[in-house]
């Protein structure tokens, strides 16, 4: 009996503290990310293309942090044209956003061009971090991943992106692990040391 009222008292603590680790406020969720008005190139030749130029960079409802998205929310400053360049030769400088939707700022990345039944496709892998603004409040900042897709169709190219916030522990995870055993750790001593004698 007293090796299960232990052990019930440990998990308990246990899952308390990975409790308090899991609900953090750094913004999490995945959202993706197309382009309206189309994407210009500075090639005509796709796959020796560099540099990308989108018009206007929306989101639609995405998943966890990301589903109070309704409709069609702009990503990138809302100006007239409003535009983001997307340079192959730079991508850990690559960065968009605006202060109610937030912003990514990319911290590398690689890309590679893939020819599939006479298409091509342009595949860009980032690492970057995302600042929520306004829009999500008492969200903080999250590292993440955003994956982009440029597609070449005809004369016309076509924009895609996911972009996917990390819902790692926060770094009190085992601070709160340890602290949750080092209080009941010496409770359980006395209380056995009591039964016992």
């Amino acid at each position: 009996m007293k090796k299960l009222v232990v052990l019930a008292v440990l998990i308990l603590a246990l899952s308390a503290s990975m409790a308090m680790a899991w609900t953090g406020t750094e913004i999490q969720g995945s959202a993706a990310i197309s382009a309206l008005g189309g994407v210009t190139r500075d090639n005509p030749t796709f796959n020796l293309s560099k540099l990308f130029t989108v018009v206007l960079l929306v989101t639609t409802k995405g998943t966890g942090d990301f589903s109070s998205v309704t409709g069609l929310q702009v990503v990138n400053t809302p100006a007239t044209p409003s535009t983001t360049t997307l340079d192959l030769d730079n991508l850990d400088h690559w960065t968009f956003g605006n202060a109610e939707y937030g912003t990514w700022t990319t911290t590398g990345g690689h890309y590679d061009f893939i020819p599939v039944s006479g298409s091509i496709f342009l595949n860009v892998a980032l690492t970057g971090t995302f600042t929520p603004g306004t829009f999500f409040t008492g969200k903080t900042a999250n590292d993440g991943v955003m994956n982009i897709s440029l597609t070449k169709s005809g004369a016309s190219t076509s924009f895609s992106g996911t972009m996917d916030l990390e819902a790692l522990p926060e770094a009190s995870t085992l601070v709160g692990f340890g602290s949750s055993l080092a209080m009941a750790a010496p409770g359980l001593i006395g209380w056995l040391r009591k039964r016992r004698a």
